[in-house]
């Protein structure tokens, strides 16, 4: 419980708490990230706002690529990642 005191101390009533709030902190202390946005989940007040580790790893992978190639393989993986026509 002790790991998810500080970022409760300042939580008012239908706030969300980021996970960007207290990575660096949790991940500092040694404790269990996973524990944490486990309890946050279930009381219903995480917010998850860490970049996609799939949409990073495109992004690096494009921006290695020729402009005309890069932007249709953007729109492919978009489209195979998040459906559309």
């Amino acid at each position: 419980m002790q790991k998810i005191a500080p970022l409760l101390a300042q939580h008012h009533e239908g706030d969300l708490v980021r996970v960007s709030d207290f990575y660096t902190m949790i991940r500092r202390r040694g404790n269990g990230l996973i524990d944490v946005m486990d309890v946050l989940s279930m009381v219903g007040i995480l917010l998850d706002d860490r970049p996609s580790v799939f949409g990073t790893w495109l992004k690096s992978t494009i921006d290695k690529l020729l402009d005309l190639i890069a932007g249709y393989v953007r729109r492919c993986a978009h489209v195979l990642r998040e459906g559309g026509p």
